[in-house]
């Protein structure tokens, strides 16, 4: 993957997190990723591919420190490429923490399996 292509696709999520996530509520952020659930294809190739690439484009991209942002946009990325996926929200109780990820089928996109493992998931868009 060339630099351009790295540039590009930061540029695509800089895009959806300005349209679609910054000044929004929790609900409209549910809301909107509802709207896309069970859209597209499984294609676990296209997929982890386009999940690798936003890993080396986040960098570049503006606000992208926490999990719900990150998973918010790949999503929503994921969909604009016919891929459906699944934004899930998991629990740890001791000590509390939430935490969210994306994931087709089995396959986490954003996160390790070994991190999201000690979560509970308790939604899954």
């Amino acid at each position: 993957m060339g630099p351009l292509v790295t540039v590009q696709l930061a540029a695509a999520a800089a895009l959806v997190a300005a349209k679609g996530f910054h000044g929004q509520s929790f609900a409209q952020l549910v809301s909107a990723a509802n709207a896309r659930s069970g859209q597209g294809r499984t294609d676990l190739v296209r997929a982890a591919d386009l999940g690798c690439r936003f890993a080396t484009a986040l960098p570049w991209v503006p606000s992208q420190g926490d999990c719900l942002y990150r998973s918010y946009v790949l999503q929503a990325l994921l969909a604009r490429e016919g891929l459906a996926a699944t934004w899930v929200f998991g629990v740890q109780t001791w000590p509390f923490e939430a935490h969210c990820w994306v994931q087709i089928e089995d396959m986490v996109l954003d996160d390790t399996c070994d991190h999201v493992s000690a979560f509970t998931p308790i939604l899954a868009l």
